[in-house]
């Protein structure tokens, strides 16, 4: 075959993009080798197959892998796996890799199952400067964007499959995405390829199976363009997201986010101001810009109910998904991990005063360069009970801890978990906030500077 045929020049010009673009800008990884997902269907033969006639006229060849993930889900699982590779024995410079997973369905169904297993294979296996090739096509878009559009997704969610993502430490890339299915089927069977074909995708019980056999071809009867008309429809939708990434990354700075105590926080009273379309907007990338797992439609109510109607109780307000939780404290909205349950230890700890120290689900006192610094000698940490006095070392009179973590502004729900550091039955220090009168280390003796840890670090 000439490097003309159509779907092989293709590849040539995309696996080409993909190796230029992993050149361009600062921090970019070339790419080092290319990983085919390869199922044994026909999407992933011509796949594999045109990947390795194209890499031989790229500018520079790179080593192949196919990559076969075994779900073990169907009788013939074993078939396939020895098919495919057979078949990769038959192509130059291939290297074959197989690996079996177990698809646990717990609360999902199976293809969701299946796909988890599947990610978690891609993300183990792959290296830094790996490409990972899958045989999505233009019709397949189609399915992703009528299937999100029936769940009630929004524009990321209609914006689809990705041409390209990161993946681990490697980059996802979809060059086939933009082909119609008549295509590669015409390039199988003119290079004479042989295929497997997976018996479950005749089975309509699953939502994308139904969509292709039963309502598809019907639409398609009406709209003979329907699956270019989706594909332009998910295109648009990721310019759509791109657009209001943007215009969150100017809100989020503008609302002043910054690190804190326990996760990050913003200023509340200016994301408050916002519109309900805007402030969500902006929530999600926040989460997003700090790698936590974003707030569904019913968490973002959530949210709008607790914290920005005139009847909230901003106090106790807090929505947690996930991972992860939204809190409001003297006027600053924080994002963070959620909080351990406040186990908090009854006995004194004995601390040599000179290393780190764990305090359980109070995090920790870590030795620092900078924060509070403490004459150095022995210690014990014991923890609220009530009632404790003490005197700032910057003050004259005592007041209750209780009084003066209000003072000092610790977050509410770290007061319980901040550790007392005591000397001899003294009060000496309160976490990293304060040293109190008459304890301060003078600059003849040794000292030590520390900070306190929470456990919720990001």
């Amino acid at each position: 075959m000439s490097v003309d045929h159509p779907i092989l020049t293709h590849i040539v010009n995309k696996l080409g993009q993909y190796q230029q673009l992993s050149h361009s800008g600062p921090g970019k990884i070339p790419i080092a080798r290319w990983v085919v997902a390869y199922s044994g269907g026909v999407d992933s033969t011509v796949l594999l197959h045109a990947v390795v006639k194209a890499n031989t006229q790229l500018p520079k060849s790179l080593p192949i892998v196919a990559l076969h993930i075994n779900h073990q889900l169907s009788p013939y699982a074993a078939q396939w796996q020895s098919h495919c590779q057979q078949f990769v024995q038959q192509l130059d410079n291939v290297v074959f890799e197989a690996c079996d997973v177990n698809v646990v369905v717990s609360g999902q169904g199976v293809e969701a199952a299946a796909r988890e297993a599947r990610y978690q294979v891609f993300e183990a296996y792959l290296e830094q400067g790996d490409a990972l090739l899958f045989g999505h096509h233009q019709a397949d878009q189609a399915e992703t964007v009528l299937l999100r559009l029936l769940r009630g997704a929004g524009v990321r969610g209609l914006a689809a499959m990705p041409e390209s993502r990161a993946i681990a430490q490697a980059n996802l890339y979809r060059p086939l995405l933009s082909l119609k299915k008549e295509e590669i089927i015409h390039y199988a069977e003119q290079e004479q390829l042989l295929w497997v074909d997976d018996e479950s995708n005749q089975e309509t019980i699953f939502d994308r199976n139904f969509l292709r056999h039963n309502i598809l071809p019907v639409l398609q009867k009406r709209w003979s363009s329907l699956n270019e008309t989706l594909l332009k429809l998910s295109q648009r939708m990721v310019q759509t997201e791109q657009l209001l990434n943007e215009f969150a990354a100017i809100d989020l700075h503008q609302l002043g986010m910054q690190k804190a105590r326990t996760g990050y926080r913003l200023k509340f009273s200016d994301l408050a101001s916002f519109s309900v379309a805007r402030r969500n907007n902006v929530l999600r990338h926040w989460c997003e810009s700090v790698s936590y797992p974003l707030p569904d439609a019913n968490q973002l109510e959530q949210i709008h109910k607790q914290f920005f109607l005139p009847s909230s109780l901003l106090s106790s307000a807090c929505v947690s998904w996930s991972t992860v939780e939204l809190r409001q404290f003297s006027g600053y909205m924080y994002l963070m991990q959620k909080l351990p349950a406040a186990d908090i230890p009854s006995m004194p700890i004995m601390w040599d005063g000179n290393s780190d120290i764990a305090l359980g689900n109070a995090g920790q006192l870590v030795l620092s360069g900078s924060g509070l610094c403490l004459p150095q000698q022995q210690y014990t940490i014991c923890f609220r009970q009530g009632g404790e006095r003490c005197t700032p070392s910057n003050r004259n009179h005592s007041q209750t801890v209780k009084k003066l973590l209000q003072e000092f502004g610790l977050e509410v729900w770290l007061r319980d978990r901040v550790p007392l550091i005591y000397h001899e039955n003294n009060l000496v220090a309160v976490g990293d906030l304060w040293v109190n009168k008459g304890y301060e280390p003078h600059p003849s003796e040794d000292s030590v500077c520390i900070t306190w840890k929470n456990l919720v670090t990001r």
